[in-house]
């Protein structure tokens, strides 16, 4: 089914009749809300001049008494917003957002790439089959960095742990195996 949205894509058109994208570019960054403030969020985005993404899917909820269309967030609490590197902060300061998304062990906001971006709203626009939105998994058995925290740096095999951790086990060659629960956000593959 395709997904129809009012806040998936909004920006206001330059007089030049381009999209404003060739003399000021823009950037795509991900952004937090409360729970379920995501809409209210977009809609004042969009009033400061903000270009919002949402990405729903729409599907068929059955009640005991009837069935109905309903359109459903992938990504709860989460806003894409499109702006320049200037405008970030704007952004950080206003009262809708909790948070900007960050690179694991940065500081300045993440940046997500036009194409990569362009690939996600072409998916969620035209897929016909139920989509399913996932973490970024690390593979048991991988070799792995931890990329923030007090062990930053360390590196060793990942192993998953029923609670949605994954461990850190760093072996010595015939002796032992030292192991530590790191939470998946800070564990990037070598």
């Amino acid at each position: 089914m395709t997904s129809t949205n009012s806040f998936s894509t909004t920006y206001t058109p330059s007089a030049d009749g381009t999209d404003g994208r060739e003399a000021h570019p823009g950037r795509w960054y991900a952004a937090f809300t409360r729970s379920n403030a995501e809409r209210t969020a977009a809609a004042a985005l969009t009033r400061n001049g903000f270009e919002t993404y949402i990405p729903t899917r729409v599907e068929m909820r059955q009640w005991s008494d009837r069935r109905k269309r309903v359109e459903v967030l992938l990504m709860p609490r989460v806003v894409f917003i499109r702006t320049a590197p200037e405008r970030l902060p704007e952004l950080v300061r206003m009262s809708c957002l909790t948070s900007i998304l960050r690179s694991p062990g940065q500081r300045e906001a993440a940046v997500i790439p036009d194409a990569e971006m362009n690939r996600f709203i072409f998916l969620v626009g035209n897929a016909t089959e139920g989509i399913e939105v996932t973490p970024p998994r690390v593979v048991k058995g991988e070799k792995v960095v931890i990329t923030r925290g007090s062990l930053r740096g360390l590196e060793g095999m990942a192993t998953q742990d029923s609670e949605g951790m994954s461990r850190l086990t760093i072996l010595i060659d015939n002796l032992c195996c030292a192991s530590v629960s790191v939470p998946l956000i800070d564990l990037s593959p070598v």
